[in-house]
């Protein structure tokens, strides 16, 4: 760094410029008064020792006078600026303080800025930036400093938070049966402050939870400790929370599954990844959202020393026995899994040709293939029956579950190390448990069962149309006692596609952010709160409509009771002074309050209608959401804090609060929301799994949807949507009616079948050939309830508008073939298909025909249907040469 010579610095810069560029901490070069470079080098000390007298040479010779610049080595406290590529989103590239490890070749960070890096320590490569200038340092000490990113600004949600090993560690070190003798304590809570210490700050011992026969302190005594060396130097914390633990009731009880802090005393519940890890409204959110950003910074510091410290002396691990089922929970997982191996095909086909349950599980496999075929062979039949055999086998895994955990293990928790991994949120989860313990589950590729080939079979293994859960990717076998061979090929399905949808989505994903990023770079927030493009142009009069800043908002709406708990370590203010000071609502402000806030849709017009000009700088002028939420807690006051502070006061506070979380004019608001887009987009799948069933309820989804909406700009998306606010006066089944009138309905949706017939010559003298559609649509009963809709007006809809689009398409196909012909629908007849058996046919169908008919001098297959014709290709030929033979 080129760090100006002062009389404040002289003499170390001096001792640097002796050390010379090889000795550390030194300089290698400096810059004279007229700007030129001055090389220090490592052999020549003389030269070194000359330079180093001459630094004070100009020091006083007057306020004009350009002073030396040495160009030192970095050194500890310098600030410097990290990156990890790909940079998504702001905070992949923050500030932080350097300290010097001399000798050491590696780029070291704490792991609580893995989450805004995306970082994990298994080779990736970083970049260190060192700012050159005092303009820059200032701007990464304040703006870009690590601590004032530990929230994202699309949401508002943390991004930093301490993981595994201490999240392990909390849990143990606050469990209701630790206890630390005085050493442990004192020697645990020193060396986890001792950066908010000092040299002679006092710190006052709480009294002991167990005084006879030895003093203990519980570990929550020594978190309280930590909360309030770090909140307050004078230790006044007045600091309150309630927060659901992570860690579930069935293993720690139902008082430990809650977390509560008062004034700074954590009185119950185990820390885990829900109070000091990347989650919202914990206790490090807490922190940060009443003491700011560096005490925020500061607590995860301290907490994960402490964490790391006590693992020194309380080891975890894990092992085999951790995984082991007691005979108990054994016998049921097996006997669950062999009833449904047995039944659950026969079930999934009972349900879907609505047979009764007596007959449907007495299915023996046999006849269940049979069904498990005819589903094969119609549209859809595959995706209904996935949709059943799902339904029924996640039924099978969350009794297997529910048998297995937690009561059924051998070891239990927190003696258990795999499931203190699993149930505190330090690592992996119930479906890694299960995977071990229980059985692998269903195997899915794009959402839905694993496929079957040509011959009907998934693998050779099984037989054609096997309606068994295992055919269909089921995996019954564990990791723990290993799995089969034609299981295991399933789970390798799986892993491949995983694979390759990583690979692609992340172009996909990458050149969707791109673009947006480049449509929105110019995007500001200026400084008459209007958010305007780079000409100037406005695109919003008030930014996202409220003027809030995300990242500064995620307590505002969401938790009222938790602001008035913190009203006066939220103000800075104790005692009845705190709202004394602060602006209040006139009787006229709150009434133009309620007059908008009461007003509805079935008025009409937008609530600003009647607002004048000078209503936006009043008090109170606030959103609709916001206050509707601060009335209703006003008005309810759960937890009885509103009734103690007064009303007035409570939307004294809530007003402040509002007005401090607004934006800050100059924040690139559009590249802001183009990361905000962007950077999730990055965890999405790329394929969108569809809605088994109907077409009605297929929707574009994930990375598909957003290049539609925002790349391509599709002027007929693939599937549009629209939402309609209703009148109030509106009853429920009126609206859902009306709904259903709306939806669009194609006839392909309906389709149980469709065929082409050629009829021949016609033998009207005319060289024309008839050709037979047959549409055969599902039985009314089937969707007559779902869409409103009856089978007359399906014929409707097919004779008037069908017939004449079919009759178009055919004549576009024959102009493009380049032939001179004409085509016309004869006429369309109905036809009921369903006296025909259950057997023969298990969904009865209604059939709809069209005649369509064609002149035609020289015949060819229909373009659309080219193998239905083919297979009449033999008689089309012998007429063509009958016909030919009679015109000579």
């Amino acid at each position: 760094y080129a760090e100006p010579v002062s009389q404040l610095n002289a003499e170390k810069l001096r001792k640097l410029v002796e050390h010379g560029p090889d000795v550390y901490p030194g300089a290698y070069a400096v810059e004279d008064e007229n700007g030129n470079l001055i090389t220090l080098q490592a052999n020549k000390p003389r030269q070194r020792m000359a330079q180093a007298k001459l630094l004070q040479k100009t020091l006083g010779k007057g306020p004009g006078l350009k002073s030396k610049r040495v160009y030192r080595h970095l050194e500890s406290g310098d600030v410097v600026l990290f990156n990890r590529q790909p940079s998504l989103h702001r905070a992949s590239i923050m500030a932080h303080t350097v300290r010097v490890l001399p000798k050491e070749r590696t780029i070291r960070f704490h792991y609580a800025n893995c989450g805004s890096y995306n970082a994990d320590f298994d080779g990736d490569e970083m970049n260190l930036h060192f700012p050159q200038d005092e303009v820059s340092r200032a701007e990464a000490r304040t703006v870009v400093l690590a601590d004032r990113q530990y929230t994202t600004p699309t949401s508002g949600l943390p991004l930093r938070g301490l993981i595994q090993d201490h999240v392990v560690s909390g849990v143990l070190m606050t469990k209701r049966d630790t206890f630390l003798s005085r050493e442990e304590f004192q020697q645990l809570c020193y060396s986890a402050c001792f950066n908010v210490l000092g040299e002679n700050r006092r710190v006052v011992l709480p009294t002991p939870a167990i005084l006879k026969p030895r003093q203990l302190w519980t570990g929550k005594q020594l978190v309280s400790l930590v909360l309030k060396l770090v909140g307050s130097k004078s230790m006044d914390v007045k600091f309150n929370l309630k927060a659901k633990s992570r860690t579930k009731s069935d293993v720690v009880g139902d008082e430990e599954a809650e977390v509560l802090v008062l004034e700074g005393d954590l009185l119950k519940g185990v820390l885990d990844k829900n109070q000091f890890g990347s989650s919202p409204y914990g206790l490090v959110h807490s922190y940060f959202e009443i003491y700011g950003a560096e005490a925020a910074g500061s607590l995860l510091s301290t907490l994960s020393r402490l964490f790391t410290l006590y693992l020194r002396s309380h080891a975890h691990t894990t092992g085999i026995d951790d995984l082991v089922l007691d005979q108990d929970a054994d016998k049921a997982r097996f006997e669950i899994l062999r009833k449904a191996r047995r039944t659950a095909g026969a079930k999934a086909v009972a349900k879907i040709f609505k047979l009764d349950e007596a007959n449907g599980t007495a299915l023996d496999p046999s006849q269940t293939e049979k069904y498990v075929e005819k589903l094969a062979v119609e549209r859809d039949g595959d995706s209904r029956l996935d949709a059943a055999m799902k339904s029924i086998l996640s039924g099978v895994s969350s009794k297997v579950l529910s048998a297995c955990f937690p009561g059924g293990l051998v070891k239990r928790f927190p003696h258990n190390g795999f499931a203190l991994m699993t149930g505190t949120g330090a690592k992996g989860s119930i479906v890694n448990s299960s995977q071990i313990s229980c059985q692998l589950g269903q195997t899915e590729l794009e959402g839905r069962r694993v496929p079957r080939s040509a011959s009907g079979a998934t693998l050779p293994c099984f037989a054609p149309f096997d309606g068994s859960a295992r055919a269909g990717g089921y995996i019954t076998g564990r990791f723990l006692t290993g799995i089969k061979p034609p299981e295991y090929f399933f789970h390798c399905m799986a892993g491949r596609e995983g694979l390759v949808d990583t690979a692609v989505k992340t172009a996909r994903s990458g050149y969707l952010q791109r673009c947006l990023v480049k449509a929105l770079e110019g995007v500001q927030l200026k400084y008459d709160l209007t958010v305007r493009d780079s000409d100037d142009s406005i695109l919003q009069f008030i930014y996202g409509d409220d003027g809030i800043d995300p990242s500064k908002s995620s307590w505002l709406l969401s938790k009222p009771g938790w602001q008035a708990m913190n009203s006066e370590e939220l103000l800075g203010v104790s005692g009845r002074g705190a709202f004394e000071n602060l602006p209040g609502l006139s009787d006229k402000q709150r009434k133009t309050l309620d007059h908008y806030m009461g007003r509805g849709m079935d008025e009409g017009g937008s609530t600003l209608d009647d607002a004048s000009a000078s209503d936006t700088g009043l008090q109170g002028a606030v959103s609709e959401r916001f206050w509707s939420e601060v009335d209703k807690h006003a008005t309810e006051d759960p937890d009885g804090v509103v009734a103690k502070m007064g009303r007035e006061n409570f939307e004294k506070l809530m007003l402040l609060r509002y007005s401090k979380s607004a934006a800050e004019p100059g924040d690139a608001v559009g590249v802001l929301a183009a990361q905000g887009i962007g950077e999730p987009s990055t965890q999405m799948t790329l394929n969108t799994f569809h809605f088994a069933g109907m077409g009605a309820a297929h929707v574009t989804l994930g990375i598909p949807r957003l290049r539609e909406l925002l790349m391509t700009a599709s002027k007929t998306p693939k599937t549009p949507t629209m939402n309609l606010p209703l009148l109030s006066s509106i009853d429920p089944i009126a609206a859902e009616r009306f709904m259903r009138l709306l939806r669009r309905i194609r006839v392909t949706d309906l389709l149980r079948a469709f065929s082409v017939q050629d009829c021949g010559f016609n033998g009207t003298g005319l060289v024309t050939r008839d050709y037979k559609v047959g549409l055969e649509f599902l039985h009314e009963s089937v969707y007559s309830e779902a869409l409103d809709l009856s089978f007359e007006q399906i014929h409707g809809a097919v004779s008037k508008k069908f017939a004449a689009q079919l009759k178009s398409a055919i004549t576009k196909a024959i102009r493009k073939l380049g032939t001179s012909r004409t085509t016309g629908v004869v006429g369309t007849e109905k036809m009921d298909t369903s006296s025909e058996t259950e057997e023969e046919k298990p969904d009865n169908s209604n059939k709809t025909t069209a005649e369509v008919g064609t002149d035609d001098e020289e015949d060819e297959p229909d373009p659309l249907e080219p193998e239905a014709v083919d297979a009449h290709e033999a008689d089309a030929s012998d007429a063509r040469i009958a016909q030919r033979r009679g015109e000579e």
